[in-house]
């Protein structure tokens, strides 16, 4: 089981082994992926009760993209994905 709390900590409890980790999300100096710095800036946006740095419609078009890869596959044929 894994639980999400506001300040950018997860904890995680494993009861085959019985153990409790918890994990912080922290910025580093490094560079990240862009990817990798979404999620961080999303993490931020959620704990700061701030704006998503992804608009909710960009998010959309995306998931109706994935869902035509996946329906296209499934099918074994091109899909025709309608913009809104």
């Amino acid at each position: 089981m894994a639980l999400w709390r506001p300040k950018c900590e997860f904890l995680e409890t494993n009861y085959a082994t019985r153990q409790l980790s918890n994990r912080t999300l922290r910025l580093t100096k490094d560079r990240m992926e862009p990817h990798a710095l979404e999620c961080v800036e999303f993490a931020r946006a959620v704990a700061e009760d701030a704006p998503s740095p992804v608009p909710a419609e960009e998010s959309l078009q995306v998931l109706a993209i994935l869902d035509g890869i996946y329906r296209s596959q499934r099918e074994g044929r091109e899909v025709r994905i309608d913009a809104e």
